[in-house]
């Protein structure tokens, strides 16, 4: 299949063009708003917020107001974090296909490539020394999953070495370089109300003694730690009154105190200043900040906004070359396939070969799979909060799917269960898939019925049997 794959989509891999429409505004029509912004990340004094908005990275006050916008591509940017001098703002982009960490002035300018691994990083925080960068990846597989911490070398190219030999999910890393706190045994993903073996603790590395410690467990999962500016303890998130609500956590007695009394939507990704005075996160739809005293006391949480102007007036279409693909699907009369490029989901017929896009989201789109009828296409978004399965279907379904512009597109189960790995029924009427660390599940097509056939902590191989009655699998 793979040769056949390749022999259709080599002769279209220069014609392969991302049509990213967005809004243009010219300078004397005002500020407009920007919503659903993510991962935000503050300065070292807490002034100057960064965050990513339309696929790239922005910038401003962290009081809210106008926003810059830092970088500007046609690929997805990811995750950036403030230098230790707040002169510099690292962030992982897959601009150039896989995900790879760059960094960039704060004033502006041409962004420094500082990896090139094929598998590719997830951006996590600077070391305080800002000599280097700490960051997840799968380098092997070891115990549950295969992602582990890495250390990357922020003045030469391409240098990393592992954190520590263990597996790991996010983490930061202590003040004085020595500790390291991560989640672990679940998935740091936030599924409101789960309680169960797949949700995250908060655990501690001494780099020194090299020696592990659980420093949090809760049913409902922590995540997200963040130290302390002295290194006395950490903020972390879990649940707590019905909703995802901020921790502060003293090391040496293990005293808590909530900070945050939210009953509905909760806190998501928070970040803090090196000076331990601002921490700012998201909830819902916007950003909050929150003031803290030099002792970790609050001062409230409100909602920050932030508006953009565009001084240049630039075309309604950006163009993109797209050399490479994954994930490939044929349609069952082998007339379609479907394919991810650039992130994304795309159809074309086996002759014509004439490309259409079906997806333009900030998520990372994986794993296409044509329904038994050819009617629906499903895969998995990855919005790095979680893998949420997907089902899109043609705008026109009396056309083929190259044929339509529009699609329907329609989120199945919740946003945190971390799907993976599906499998259609023989009969077409099944999916089955894997949620989280290597549960079992099947469903309706429309996620209806859902199941958990069994439940592992590892993920596991399997198959339908040609009736349909029995699933065949390995743990």
């Amino acid at each position: 299949m793979d040769s056949l794959f390749n022999r259709l989509l080599l002769p279209i891999a220069s014609a392969l063009l991302l049509n990213a429409p967005f809004s243009s505004v010219a300078a004397n029509e005002g500020a407009k708003g920007m919503q659903l912004g993510i991962q935000a990340a503050l300065s070292p004094d807490g002034k100057r917020m960064a965050f990513i908005w339309a696929g790239d990275v922005w910038i401003g006050a962290s009081k809210g107001g106008k926003a810059r916008q830092l970088t500007r591509h046609p690929g997805k940017e990811w995750t950036p974090k403030f230098s230790p001098d707040g002169k510099e703002i690292a962030f992982v982009s897959d601009r150039e296909g896989s995900l790879q960490i760059y960094v960039v002035p704060v004033a502006g300018g041409v962004p420094q490539k500082l990896t090139d691994h094929s598998e590719g990083y997830y951006l996590l925080a600077w070391s305080p020394d800002g000599k280097s960068l700490l960051a997840r990846g799968r380098r092997g597989h070891v115990g549950r999953r295969g992602s582990q911490l890495l250390l990357v070398s922020r003045e030469q190219f391409g240098v990393e070495r592992l954190a520590f030999e263990d597996y790991a999910d996010r983490g930061d890393l202590s003040p004085d370089c020595n500790r390291i706190l991560f989640t672990r045994e679940g998935v740091d993903v936030y599924r409101k109300g789960y309680r169960g073996s797949q949700a995250s603790q908060v655990w501690l590395y001494d780099v020194g003694e090299k020696e592990f410690s659980e420093q949090v467990r809760d049913e409902g999962g922590a995540r997200s730690p963040l130290w302390k500016p002295d290194g006395s303890g950490f903020y972390y998130v879990a649940q707590r009154g019905g909703a995802f609500n901020l921790i502060s956590r003293e090391l040496s007695t293990g005293k808590e105190h909530q900070l945050t009394q939210f009953k509905d939507d909760g806190v998501i990704r928070p970040a803090i200043s090196r000076d331990g005075r601002v921490i700012v996160f998201r909830r819902g739809f916007d950003f909050y900040r929150m003031q803290l005293d030099g002792k970790g006391r609050k001062a409230g949480a409100r909602k920050i906004s932030f508006t953009h102007t565009d001084d240049i007036v630039r075309s309604g279409e950006q163009r993109r070359l797209l050399k490479s693909a994954s994930s490939v699907a044929f349609s069952d009369d082998g007339l379609e396939i479907a394919f991810v490029a650039g992130g994304d989901v795309w159809v074309m017929d086996t002759v014509l070969r004439e490309p259409k896009q079906v997806t333009r989201t900030a998520a990372q789109e994986d794993e296409v799979l044509f329904s038994k009828d050819g009617g629906s296409i499903f895969f998995v978004s990855d919005t790095g909060d979680g893998r949420q399965l997907w089902r899109a279907r043609r705008g026109d379904e009396k056309r083929f799917w190259w044929q339509n512009d529009e699609f329907d597109l329609q989120a199945i189960g919740d946003a945190g269960e971390n799907v993976s790995n599906l499998g259609l029924s023989p009969d077409g009427k099944r999916i089955a898939y894997v949620r989280g660390l290597g549960d079992l599940w099947l469903s309706d097509l429309d996620g209806k019925n859902a199941r958990r056939v069994f439940e592992s902590w590892n993920m596991p191989s399997y198959d339908w049997s040609p009736d349909g009655a029995w699933l065949a699998y390995s743990i």
